[in-house]
C-alpha cells in the first residue's frame, strides 16, 4: 500500500528546495516579466516583487519537514495580495503571478526527480499534494480584504532597509582588521617557508621527510601567491588604476558560460551547479570585471560546499537594475564574520531575505580575535577570503552596483550582486 503523507519521509526534498529557494524565486520573475499582461510587475524592485512569498516557500519548508508553522498561510497570501492591490495589480494579474510561481515550485520537483531517479515515488507525490495545498490557501488568502496596519508594516520595512542600506559605505575598520590580519598570515606562511627551506638543506634527511618538506613548502608558496595577488588587486582598487570597458554584451551568455566552466569543479566534489536566468539579457557595463566578480563568488562557493547545491541565478529588477545570486548549501558564514560585515555588506533580515536571520544583535561591530579572523567560518575559511569580499565589493562600487549578503550557519550564504542595466559614467 502506498505511504500517506503522515508517515513520508520528505526532508530531502525540503531540503532540495531550500537550497533552490533563490532560483526558483528569479525562475518566477523572469515568468512573469515576459508576461506583457502584467504590466505592474517589471517596475518594481526585487524586495517589492518578493513581498512575502518567501514566507510561503518557508511554510512549505516546514511543512515537508514536519515542523510547527511560524505563520498561517492564508493570512501571508492575504498581505500579500493587499501589497499587489496597492501596485495597481487586478485580481486576474495576482492568481497568474501565484500560478507562474507555482508552476515554478512544480518545475522543481520534475528536476528532482532526475537529479535523484532513485528516489521514492511516494516523496514526488506527497510533495505535489503539499504544493497544491499551499497554492489554494495562497489563492484564498490573496483575494482576501485588508485592514490598514499592514500597510503600516510595509513601510516600517521599507524605513528598515532603507536604515541598513545607508550602512554599507562604512568600510574604514573592516579593511584595516583584514589587512592587519594579511599581513600576520604572511609572515606565518614566510617562517615556514624559511624553515623548510633550512631542513631541506639539510642532506641526511630521509627522501620521505623531504618529500613532506616540499609538500608544504609549495603549499605556502602558493598561499603566499594567492595573498599577495588579492592585496595587490585591492590596491589597485583603492587607488582608482582599474579602468572601465563598458560595452554592450548578453549577460546571461556570461553567465552560462562561466556556470558552464565550473561544472567540472562541481562534478569532482559531487555537486550539484545551477544555472538559472532568461536566455537572453543584454546589459551595458564590464563584461570582464562582472566575470571578475561572479567567477570569484561561484569558485569560493564550490569550495566551501561539501554536499548539496550551488546556484546561479539571475533576473531583470524593474526597468533599470538586474541582479546576480550566487547561492550554497556550503557551512555559511560564523557568527564572528556575519556581525563584522552587517554594517558594510548585508541588509537586515526582513520577510523578502532568502536566508532570514534576526541580526538585531549585531547593531555594533565587534572587535574579533585574529583567530576569529583567519577562520571566518565553520569550516576554517581562510582570512584572503575576506580580503576577496572587499575586492568584490570595490568592484561592485566601481560598476555604480552593490554587494549583499544572507546566511545562515551550517545552512548556506547568498551572495546578491545589484548592477544597473545601463551602466552611467
Amino acid at each position: 500500500m502506498a505511504s500517506s503523507i503522515s508517515d513520508t519521509d520528505l526532508s530531502g526534498l525540503a531540503t532540495y528546495l531550500f537550497t533552490r529557494r533563490e532560483a526558483i524565486l528569479n525562475h518566477w520573475r523572469n515568468q512573469c516579466e515576459q508576461d506583457t499582461t502584467l504590466l505592474n510587475v517589471s517596475g518594481l524592485a526585487r524586495e517589492e516583487f518578493n513581498n512575502m512569498i518567501p514566507l510561503l516557500l518557508t511554510i512549505l519548508h516546514q511543512r515537508l519537514q514536519k515542523q510547527p508553522e511560524g505563520n498561517d498561510p492564508v493570512e501571508i497570501a492575504a498581505a500579500h495580495g493587499l501589497h499587489r492591490w496597492q501596485k495597481g495589480l487586478t485580481l486576474k494579474n495576482l492568481l497568474a503571478e501565484i500560478n507562474y510561481l507555482y508552476a515554478g515550485v512544480i518545475r522543481e520537483l520534475q528536476l528532482y526527480r532526475e537529479f535523484f531517479p532513485d528516489s521514492d515515488a511516494d516523496v514526488l507525490i506527497a510533495g505535489y499534494q503539499e504544493v497544491d495545498r499551499l497554492k489554494t490557501e495562497t489563492m484564498l488568502g490573496s483575494v482576501r480584504e485588508y485592514d490598514q496596519q499592514q500597510q503600516l508594516a510595509a513601510a516600517s520595512r521599507a524605513n528598515r532597509l532603507q536604515y541598513t542600506l545607508d550602512q554599507l559605505q562604512d568600510m574604514t575598520r573592516l579593511r584595516g582588521d583584514l589587512l592587519r590580519t594579511s599581513s600576520h598570515d604572511l609572515k606565518s606562511s614566510f617562517g615556514v617557508v624559511r624553515n623548510a627551506a633550512i631542513l631541506l638543506d639539510q642532506a641526511e634527511k630521509p627522501e620521505e621527510e623531504r618529500t613532506k618538506l616540499l609538500q608544504m613548502l609549495n603549499r605556502n608558496l602558493g598561499n603566499i601567491h594567492e595573498m599577495l595577488q588579492q592585496l595587490t588587486d585591492l590596491s589597485r582598487l583603492e587607488a582608482g588604476y582599474e579602468v572601465l570597458d563598458i560595452q554592450r554584451f548578453d549577460a546571461s551568455q556570461l553567465l552560462y558560460g562561466l556556470v558552464e566552466s565550473a561544472q567540472p569543479l562541481a562534478v569532482q566534489k559531487g555537486l550539484i551547479l545551477r544555472a538559472d536566468g532568461p536566455p537572453e539579457l543584454l546589459v551595458s557595463n564590464d563584461s570582464v570585471k562582472i566575470h571578475r566578480i561572479v567567477q570569484n563568488l561561484l569558485l569560493n562557493a564550490i569550495k566551501y560546499t561539501q554536499t548539496g547545491i550551488v546556484s546561479v541565478s539571475w533576473s531583470k529588477e524593474g526597468d533599470f537594475r538586474w541582479y546576480i545570486s550566487v547561492q550554497d548549501s556550503g557551512p555559511g558564514l560564523s557568527d564572528g564574520l556575519v556581525a563584522l560585515f552587517s554594517k558594510q555588506l548585508m541588509p537586515k533580515a526582513e520577510e523578502s531575505g532568502v536566508l532570514q536571520r534576526d541580526l538585531s544583535e549585531v547593531d555594533e561591530v565587534p572587535n574579533l580575535t585574529s583567530e576569529e579572523l583567519n577562520y571566518t567560518t565553520s569550516q576554517g575559511l581562510p582570512v584572503s577570503e575576506g580580503v576577496g569580499l572587499l575586492i568584490v565589493k570595490r568592484l561592485c562600487e566601481l560598476l555604480g552596483g552593490m554587494v549583499e549578503i544572507e546566511s545562515i550557519i551550517n545552512v548556506g550564504t547568498l551572495f546578491r550582486i545589484r548592477l544597473m542595466l545601463e551602466h552611467k559614467a
